[in-house]
């Protein structure tokens, strides 16, 4: 009987860490889609804000993409700029130079301060600051697409 009454004592508490456990990540998906859709809104406005801001003459529009909480601002390459990444990311270059030339094109097409910004984000010792190899990869990934998905150009 004892044997009995503590196996129901352990599925009791089984059903309470679970009931807990459920509660905790119900509480943490509220809490990240309250997250999203306000960083999303601040995002939002501030797109809404940039396209209303009129162009410079000469000067295209940045791509807008979220970093860290942080709305970044990246222009389209030069033709300098391009040609560099071209010649640093064709064949004969080794894995670790065509990354450094990644990184280079796109530190130069941001924005200054959003350059100080991703640089100190590659520099850090901060996990919470740092950007990886991943992201680095991933951001380049979308703005080669921005830059160069033009169906409308000739």
């Amino acid at each position: 009987m004892k044997e009995f009454a503590a196996a129901v004592e352990d599925i009791l508490d089984e059903d309470e860490q679970a009931a807990a456990v459920a509660e905790r990540e119900d509480k943490v998906r509220a809490l990240k889609a309250k997250y999203i859709s306000e960083g999303m809104d601040a995002f939002d406005a501030e797109v809404k804000a940039e396209e209303e801001t009129p162009a410079v003459e000469g000067v295209e529009k940045p791509i807008l993409f979220k970093l860290h909480d942080r709305v970044m601002h990246a222009y389209p390459p030069t033709d300098g700029q391009l040609a560099f990444m071209l010649a640093s990311l064709g064949r004969g270059q080794t894995s670790d130079g065509r990354f450094a030339s990644i990184i280079n094109v796109m530190l130069e097409c941001l924005r200054d301060d959003d350059k100080d910004f991703f640089e100190a984000g590659l520099l850090t010792r901060d996990p919470k600051k740092r950007i990886g190899v991943k992201t680095i990869e991933g951001v380049f990934e979308h703005l080669t697409e921005e830059w160069f998905a033009r169906p409308t150009q000739p």
